[in-house]
């Protein structure tokens, strides 16, 4: 047992303490995103200041190339030639000649600088030398024509630049490594007529060292453990640390050294994909920017990569945790220090009146006085007043509880013992009552049968000898007979409802209110009544039989009394409210007055003034088996206009739908079920002459095996009943699997589904009225609430193929596959793919007949 100093001091640590390590902790948190992410944006930023300066150095080529196409002496060179004047293009040439020679020393960083006539013919061309730049002689002057940049140059508008891709160049001799990198730049040129129509006269090219790109500006900053590369589109290394794996594409050394060989796919296409970002790769963060050198063309560009250990970045992080570390110890341990002076010093003076407390506690009070000096003038000391005055009063009031619960005891004994004998008495004259009727409306069966049976040879064997009056009365004997029959067979049904054992256990309230509505449809449609049924009915613990016999009881007397009025309409629903399930079934009909409220539960009560079938003892059977699963029935009317009735009535609560798996569920055999249901349905697919085929991989699934022969048997039978005329007569049964769910579908040949009928035909009761066929409407709705059930969906697509057949495909959730594999991403019903992760994500076309 802990002492009191003991909890004092956890207490203390635990106020101090523990905010203060929730305190570090978020700290320590906060500042490790923050140091980490100023580390990675500081990083990006570099990186994206090398891109910017790549995109600088060559805006200023583009600035470069457009003034020499602007220059005076290049114009009067191109007019000299336009005009064939032999002297002033010999001069025109020198001019231009110089004027490239200085802009190349100036710069220093282009390679040749050329002006190409619209032929395809270099008419000047100036090359950088290893110390100066010199004019190229006539002699060694070559036709262009054949190459790529001048095609592309010259068919470009007077002010734009085309820029080639970095490869190596290969119109001077030597090959391998021997090639420089190179840059192309080139812009037509254009001259001035009388008529203000310009020209195109050629072109000025640049070929640009790329040397100082790469080296000068991508790799002139270094930082510790950063590595830089630059790629083309297709992933090629234009600059690498391992010089090997430069210009391994087509245009350059064909070697194949790719950064696809490098990384997984998924990372090689994002890197080369055009977007910017960074990534955490194999414990390097990895910076990606596209850089775009073609101002003509945004689809080309070369991606900038560096790379920086993980390591390097988390270096600042892991030297403030041993920093915060050091610091939390050192607090820690004074506020340890601090914390149990105090509650040493606290808990001295409590010890006396602990030990009081617990001398108080192992001793009868009737034979200590026990009594506590006080050594203190603080609320320690008034505590111990308290508790002294506590001990006496506690002895005192315990004396007098001791006395009351003694008289008391016998009291609620002697109520007890004739409580139980007054329920044993009402209970066996209760089952004397019950077993004498059943034992008397048993008895009286004998003499009916054989009064019946007397009357019936009379009539038959001496029929000649009766006038019509006689048969008359004989008749009137026997209609009598069967009425009393009929009434004895009705008590002893109301008797046997309180009589039998009921089976509680979890039932769907839904499926049970579809089955019903479903064996009275004959008499729904007969009377044109419109059911509705309220989504999302409960799970309720009861007995099936029974709760199906309340509910066909109530809907048949919604029918019986609905009277005259055109708005005929029974709706059936359920509410929740203080632990019960409340059920009603509301109807449009004639209502019931107020002095019959009470009397129509009872036995032969029937309403004398409305003419409808029936006894009276159904109404009766209804309260004895809502009373059995201890509940209660009453009515409301009227409902609205003062119409309408309401029979509502209320069980105890079990469990809802979305709270717990169906206790039925359990895994079935789908193929199984599937032949089971063709087979039952032999005699109407052989008469449709229908070819049926199933396929051999159907799953194992959790499912109640029942309900999916429901759903199954369905619709196949309204496959059959929508086949139309056509030759070719056909359904199909399969399965495919996505996303974590089985996707089944019964695929048939049939008329299919016109658009306008798709919103509707899983409502209850819609047909499609153009077409005759069998049923009233229910049975896809009762295949869309089973499916709901499984937690599935269900659609339907239509028309299949050459503008026919349907398509009806439902899903539920896996369970486990018959070889117990890894489930499959597939295609929905074989066709198109979708994912039913999110059920939102389904692309689910209702389409209905």
């Amino acid at each position: 047992m802990f002492k009191i100093r003991d909890k004092i001091l956890v207490t203390f640590l635990s106020v101090v303490i523990i905010p203060i390590i929730i305190t570090g902790t978020f700290f320590g948190i906060y500042m490790t995103k923050v140091l980490r992410r100023d580390k990675i944006v500081e990083f990006h930023q570099s990186t994206k200041s090398k891109s910017e300066k790549v995109i600088y150095f060559m805006r200023s080529i583009e600035n470069d190339i457009i003034s020499l196409g602007n220059n005076v002496f290049l114009l009067n060179l191109i007019e000299a030639i336009r005009s064939n004047d032999t002297e002033q293009i010999g001069s025109c040439k020198f001019e231009v000649g110089n004027l490239f020679r200085m802009f190349s020393e100036s710069r220093g960083i282009y390679d040749q600088i050329r002006y190409i006539d619209k032929s395809g013919q270099e008419i000047v061309r100036v090359n950088a030398g290893q110390e100066y730049a010199y004019i190229v002689p006539p002699e060694e002057l070559r036709d262009k024509s054949h190459r790529y940049y001048f095609k592309k140059a010259l068919k470009l508008k007077e002010g734009d630049v085309y820029v080639s891709s970095l490869d190596l160049n290969r119109e001077q001799r030597g090959t391998g490594p021997d090639h420089k990198t190179v840059l192309r730049y080139a812009i037509p040129v254009f001259d001035s007529i009388k008529d203000g129509k310009k020209q195109n006269r050629g072109i000025i090219a640049l070929n640009v060292q790329a040397y100082f790109l790469l080296k000068n500006i991508l790799t002139s900053e270094y930082k510790k453990g950063v590595n830089s590369y630059l790629l083309d589109k297709e992933g090629f290394y234009l600059l690498h640390p391992d010089i090997t794996k430069q210009w391994g594409g087509q245009s350059g050394l064909n070697t194949g050294k790719n950064l696809k060989n490098d990384f997984p796919q998924e990372i090689s296409s994002l890197f080369l994909s055009g977007q910017s970002g960074n990534k955490l790769v194999d414990k390097q963060f990895v910076n990606f920017i596209p850089i775009h050198f073609n101002p003509l063309d945004n689809e080309r560009y070369w991606i900038l990569l560096e790379s920086l250990p993980k390591s390097i970045i988390y270096s600042s992080i892991y030297t403030f945790y041993v920093i915060l570390g050091v610091l939390a110890v050192f607090l820690i341990t004074g506020v340890v220090i601090a914390a149990f002076v105090f509650s040493r010093k606290l808990t001295r003076p409590l010890n006396a009146l602990v030990k009081g407390v617990t001398t108080i506690a192992e001793h009868d009070l009737d034979e200590l006085d026990y009594h506590i000096n006080a050594t203190s003038n603080d609320e320690i000391a008034f505590l111990t007043f308290s508790f002294n005055k506590m001990v006496y009063n506690l002895g005192k009031a315990r004396r007098k509880l001791l006395d009351y619960a003694l008289n008391l005891e016998k009291k609620v004994d002697h109520k007890t013992e004739e409580v139980l004998e007054k329920a044993d008495e009402l209970k066996k004259i209760n089952e004397e009552l019950e077993d004498f009727v059943y034992i008397i409306s048993h008895d009286l069966k004998e003499p009916l049968f054989a009064i019946e049976g007397h009357t019936s040879r009379l009539l038959k064997t001496h029929k000649d000898a009766l006038d019509d009056k006689g048969k008359f009365y004989i008749n009137r004997t026997k209609v009598n007979i069967e009425k009393m029959s009929l009434k004895i067979n009705e008590i002893m049904e109301v008797l046997k409802v309180g009589r039998v054992t009921y089976d509680l256990k979890s039932n769907d309230s839904g499926a049970i209110v579809r089955e019903v509505v479903s064996a009275l449809e004959s008499k729904i449609g007969e009377n044109k009544i419109n059911v509705s049924i309220q989504d999302n009915l409960p799970i309720v613990l009861c007995d099936e039989k029974r709760m199906r016999d309340i509910l066909s009881n109530l809907i048949t007397n919604a029918i019986k009394f609905m009277g005259e009025d055109k708005k005929r309409q029974i709706r059936i629903g359920c509410d929740e409210n203080g632990g019960y399930h409340k059920f009603f079934v509301e109807d449009t009909g004639i209502g019931i007055r107020e002095e019959y409220k009470e009397q129509i539960f009872k036995i032969f009560n029937r309403l004398n003034e409305v003419k409808a079938e029936g006894t009276g003892v159904g109404l009766a059977i209804v309260k004895k088996i809502v009373e059995q699963h201890k509940g209660k029935i009453w009515i409301e009317s009227p409902v609205k206009d003062g119409r309408g009735s309401r029979f509502c009535f209320a069980i105890p609560m079990s469990r809802r739908r979305d709270d717990v798996k169906p206790d039925d569920f359990e895994n079935n055999d789908i193929g199984a079920i599937a032949r089971e249901v063709v087979s039952a349905l032999e005699s109407m697919i052989a008469e449709n002459k229908i070819n049926v085929s199933i396929r051999d991989d159907l799953p194992i699934v959790l499912c109640d095996g029942k309900r999916m022969r429901d759903v199954l048997s369905n619709l196949i039978t309204n496959a059959i009943k929508f086949m139309g005329e056509d030759k070719k007569r056909q359904i199909r049964i399969g399965c495919d699997k996505s996303g974590g769910y089985h996707k089944f579908f019964v695929e048939d040949t049939g008329i299919g589904i016109r658009e306008e009928h798709r919103e509707q035909i899983f409502e209850i009761f819609k047909r499609l009225n153009e077409i005759k066929a069998d049923g009233a409407g229910v049975g896809l709705a009762m295949v869309k609430k089973i499916v709901e059930q499984h937690k599935g969906i269900i659609w339907v697509e239509s028309p299949v193929s050459d503008g026919k057949g349907s398509r009806f495909c439902f899903a539920i959730p896996m369970s486990r596959r018959r070889d117990d594999a890894k489930p499959e991403s597939g295609h929905a019903c074989g066709h198109e793919q979708k994912t039913l992760e999110s059920r939102e994500n389904w692309e689910i076309v209702d389409k209905e007949r």
